[in-house]
């Protein structure tokens, strides 16, 4: 009896194998277009619609193999996506084990119309989350995949952006799996280009390694001249346990431009910390800064040839460290033992650098603050002494004439500066030039005006203090002066001037001055202008125009002192630049002494005009004489 029902369920079983071989044999997918159409729209709200023929095989593997799909956006007739021809192969037997695995996929000719406003996307439902809490327990593996001629249209708010003939291989030998890429790309402002990426993948417990990592990518537009970049990279290294991604031996050209380094992040997902160092080399700056401005005029100096760039690196929690940074172009560097970047304080700080160029060396220290917002620079800087005429050689521009007294051998400089857009302030500020130097507390350019604070100058043994204001655009001065006492015979000489021989040896040898400065370039005022000339006083007013006025009351003078010696010593011919200078000038004055001695002659309250004749000769008369 058991034989029987054995039999029995046999042929059963029997039947139904030849049942659905025969189901097989007589099924056909495209007489069910017309309900996948209705599920697909019931559950998406888009339409799909299958143009072309369908293709099913159960056994020995699941193929699938659809032609001319379209699918439209959602609740609408026009196209969202097109794909010519679908063809997937999916083995049977993991299935039994939870594991998909895609022995091939080939897709051809897909078209997608992507389009975003300001207020959505055309894809947002398609990423809709699944209300179901409810977990796949199915793993996934693919072992070639095949994508070709991908067009994807993208309308962002009016911007077209085309990314054109892409095709992507994914293909598995053994344990490496190959990764092919290449995609032609067009956007905004002409801009458009080509890119191609290659590479081994390996996968070796959690560890997914790119062996090497080869990519080449072309690009111009109307403001990028046309340029290849190409990638190589020995190894990617991306362990998922330990959160570590190595990148080693990066190297990149483009135009003239080579750049090597490698990278390492660790906490990937959690707070990265990543380090690193690069190297930047280029054979020809002046070329590459020529491609992208070929209009702009280069100086002869410096050359902008050989560039190198090195430097180590290290990101923590939005701060970035560059240590070691050092930069050469031509014979000129600039080095510095750290860059420090905050991006949460919006900072960049050197905390000490050295600049050398063109034989000058520059040192100080500089802070970078609201780098996103209103930049403010703040810091130090000290230009140690170099010589101003070998600079203008090295810059192939004439030397500055010298005068005597000033030969310019020795130039520095030192100032603590804050300088944001619109305002300029320099505090502190040393300049020196051979004996000569300047100072002032402060100087202040903003609201469209120069301000020079409490400034000194020393120059061929005068001291000279002050302040100085100056509007640019108005053309405005306003200021203040006062020149301490000093040897007229001393400065003479310093110029290689000819001392004057006067009766008194001594005459000359004191002279100060204050005065008040008001005006523009066109009209200045020499105001309360207080002249000490050894003992005699002078004050009045001074005022330059195309006329040169002016009025003085003097105290008095003895002019007997001034007058030459009568000895018969020779003295070299005085110098004719003066007297030229003289010529030019329009002058014209008056003096008033109140007691003049003169040959032992003392005359009170005499009054002089002082002007210049057609012939540029200075003459000066007593008022009661007439013209």
């Amino acid at each position: 009896m058991f034989n029987n029902k054995l039999q029995i369920l046999t042929n059963i079983i029997a039947t139904l194998f030849i049942a659905l071989f025969l189901f097989l044999l007589e099924f056909d997918p495209n007489n069910y277009k017309l309900q996948l159409t209705e599920l697909i729209k019931n559950q998406t709200g888009r339409t799909l619609v299958i143009d072309g023929n369908i293709a099913l095989t159960l056994y020995p593997k699941i193929s699938l193999d659809i032609d001319k799909i379209n699918l439209s956006n959602y609740l609408a007739e026009s196209k969202f996506a097109t794909i010519d021809k679908l063809k997937l192969t999916i083995k049977i037997f993991p299935l039994l084990y939870q594991h998909i695995e895609i022995e091939s996929f080939f897709s051809n000719k897909i078209k997608l119309n992507l389009t975003r406003t300001s207020n959505s996307n055309n894809w947002d439902d398609l990423l809709k989350k699944e209300t179901t809490t409810e977990k796949s327990t199915f793993s996934i593996a693919a072992n070639n995949i095949q994508i070709n001629n991908i067009n994807i249209d993208f309308n962002d708010q009016n911007k077209l952006y085309t990314i054109s003939q892409t095709n992507l291989s994914f293909s598995t030998i053994d344990s490496i799996k190959k990764i092919k890429f290449n995609s032609s790309f067009t956007g905004i402002d002409g801009l458009n280009g080509q890119v191609e990426l290659n590479s081994n993948f390996i996968i070796e417990n959690q560890q997914y390694k790119l062996v090497p990592l080869q990519l080449s990518l072309s690009i111009q537009s109307n403001t990028i001249p046309a340029s290849k970049i190409s990638s190589n990279i020995k190894k990617i290294n991306l362990n998922l346990s330990e959160q570590i991604l190595d990148i080693n031996q990066i190297d990149v050209q483009i135009y003239d431009l080579q750049l090597k380094g490698q990278f390492q992040i660790k906490q990937l997902f959690s707070k990265p910390i990543a380090t690193g160092q690069i190297k930047l080399v280029s054979s020809n700056l002046g070329r590459l800064v020529k491609r992208f401005q070929p209009d702009l005029e280069l100086p002869a100096t410096p050359k902008l040839q050989k560039v190198k760039l090195t430097s180590k690196l290290e990101y923590i929690t939005d701060n970035i460290s560059l240590n070691n940074f050092q930069l050469a172009i031509d014979d000129n560097q600039f080095q510095t033992p750290q860059i420090n970047i905050n991006l949460t304080k919006q900072t960049i700080y050197f905390p000490e650098f050295l600049l050398q160029i063109l034989g000058v060396n520059i040192a100080g220290k500089l802070t970078l603050n609201e780098i996103f917002n209103q930049p403010i620079l703040k810091g130090k800087l000290l230009v140690e002494p170099f010589n101003p005429q070998q600079l203008l050689k090295s810059l192939e521009q004439p030397p500055i004439q010298e005068i005597p007294g000033l030969v310019m051998n020795s130039a520095s400089l030192q100032t603590e500066l804050n300088i944001t857009a619109t305002k300029f302030v320099f505090k502190q500020v040393q300049i020196k030039v051979d004996d000569n130097k300047f100072t002032s507390e402060k100087i202040d350019f903003s609201n469209d005006e120069l301000k020079l604070n409490s400034f000194i100058i020393n120059l061929l043994g005068v001291t000279t203090k002050g302040y100085l204001s100056i509007k640019p655009s108005s053309q405005q001065i306003q200021g203040h002066f006062q020149v301490e006492k000093f040897n007229l015979r001393h400065l003479l000489s310093k110029l290689a001037q000819q001392v004057p021989n006067t009766t008194d040896p001594t005459a000359l040898e004191t002279i100060e001055l204050t005065t008040n400065l008001q005006g523009d370039l066109s009209n200045l005022n020499f105001k309360d202008m207080k002249i000490n000339l050894d003992d005699s006083k002078l004050q009045g007013n001074i005022s330059i125009a195309k006329k040169i006025t002016f009025h003085f009351d003097v105290d008095n003078v003895d002019v007997g002192r001034y007058l030459p010696s009568s000895t018969n010593e020779k003295q070299a011919p005085l110098s004719d630049k003066p007297i030229k200078m003289l010529k030019k000038l329009d002058i014209s004055g008056t003096l008033k002494v109140k007691r003049l001695k003169i040959i032992g002659i003392k005359i009170n309250n005499t009054y002089f005009t002082v002007t210049t004749n057609k012939n540029g000769k200075l003459q000066i008369y007593p008022n009661f004489f007439k013209k």
